[in-house]
């Protein structure tokens, strides 16, 4: 899905993988029974990054902006 590497950084708050690639995701949900601190760890990460990044307020002025600049011209 296109836009989906952008939104979080691989390993510190989410995980990539692959499309239909049953072997990476099981090697990452291994890796967080294993080690379940990162669980909350990155959730935690996932949480500051959506707050900073695509809070509504943040959002509804990149779209305001956005249709100021297309009125504009």
């Amino acid at each position: 899905v296109g836009g989906i590497s952008e939104m979080f950084e691989d390993g510190k708050s989410g995980f990539l993988f692959p499309g239909n690639d049953a072997d990476s995701l099981s090697i990452i949900l291994k890796k967080l029974i294993k080690e379940a601190h990162l669980i909350e760890e990155i959730s935690g990460n996932a949480r500051q990054l959506a707050l900073k990044q695509f809070h509504p307020d943040i959002i509804a002025g990149e779209l305001l902006g956005f249709y100021q600049r297309v009125l504009s011209k």
